[in-house]
């Protein structure tokens, strides 16, 4: 079976780790190993004390969506232990809010450089600070898949008091200059089915995503008032570093036609508001077309 490069074990039944990694191990030419649906949970303290297995070292893609994992720590140790070459981890559907803890746990976070993508949706995120860790552990992240959390910002300039108004939203502070770049080469990012009510978050991810180009946004509150095309409008407007929408390309006369829209709306807006600092306000809320 040396030539076996993929191999899909989804809901057989499988909890053991050690029987998981035996026949891993004894498939020298896997790249691709799927346990979706499996019981095999966290690793039990007695493994993670043990000398680390024989490592299936080949693997690059491993699935473990429905898992039943429950702890952060859990991936750090696959990582660490037994798939240091992993590129592509899927572990949607488990249960990650330890993440903060386990990290600050162990000391300095070790880094997984290889790592390109990670699938955490549904794992019972609720805020950017959870995410982050992701990218002090995978410094070279490229896609980043957090839909059916329950985050409400990216950790930006979001106020309370600020709404799912798309002109006239609370004043806010400018942005800091000197914060350093978070996800530095994340290209593509998936918030949908989150929690996000403010415009604010999507000026943020234009602002500190430098290599943001595709993103998937849909049913979050913030445009559950909005028909699909003003919303998608909205959105091509507000990021222009953005190539894909909601797995769609933005042609260029879509985002001519978006930001020239955009731009007529905020200039109603203006000379419609009264002269007792709601201008002020709109034009904090859209820097780039105020």
């Amino acid at each position: 079976l040396g030539h076996l490069v993929e191999l899909d074990l989804a809901g057989n039944m499988l909890w053991e780790w050690t029987e998981v990694l035996a026949v891993a191990g004894a498939l020298p030419g896997l790249r691709a190993l799927t346990l979706s649906g499996n019981a095999v949970r966290d690793p039990p303290p007695v493994l993670l004390r043990s000398p680390p297995p024989p490592s299936p070292s080949g693997i690059r893609r491993l699935v473990l969506n429905a898992c039943n994992v429950r702890s952060w720590g859990t991936p750090l140790w696959l990582l660490t232990d037994v798939l240091p070459l992993l590129e592509e981890l899927l572990l949607a559907h488990n249960d990650l809010r330890d993440v903060i803890e386990v990290a600050a746990a162990g000391g300095d976070p070790p880094t997984f450089p290889h790592m390109k993508f990670l699938d955490v949706s549904d794992c019972d995120l609720t805020s950017w600070e959870q995410v982050r860790r992701f990218d002090d552990a995978m410094p070279n992240l490229e896609t980043l898949v957090l839909n059916e959390n329950s985050l409400s910002d990216i950790g930006g300039t979001v106020e309370e008091g600020g709404g799912a108004s798309p002109l006239v939203e609370a004043e806010r502070p400018p942005p800091t200059p000197t914060a350093p770049a978070r996800f530095a080469h994340l290209s593509a990012l998936q918030l949908s089915h989150n929690l996000i009510t403010d415009w604010a978050v999507v000026d943020d991810l234009d602002r500190t995503l430098p290599s943001l180009r595709s993103l998937r946004f849909s049913n979050n509150p913030l445009t559950a008032d909005m028909g699909a095309s003003e919303a998608r409008s909205f959105v091509v407007a507000r990021c222009p570093s953005l190539e894909f929408l909601n797995a769609s390309a933005i042609g260029t006369r879509e985002r001519a036609d978006a930001e020239r829209s955009y731009v007529r709306r905020v200039a109603r807006a203006l000379d419609a508001a009264p002269a007792d600092g709601t201008r002020a306000h709109i034009r904090a809320a859209h820097p780039r077309h105020a």
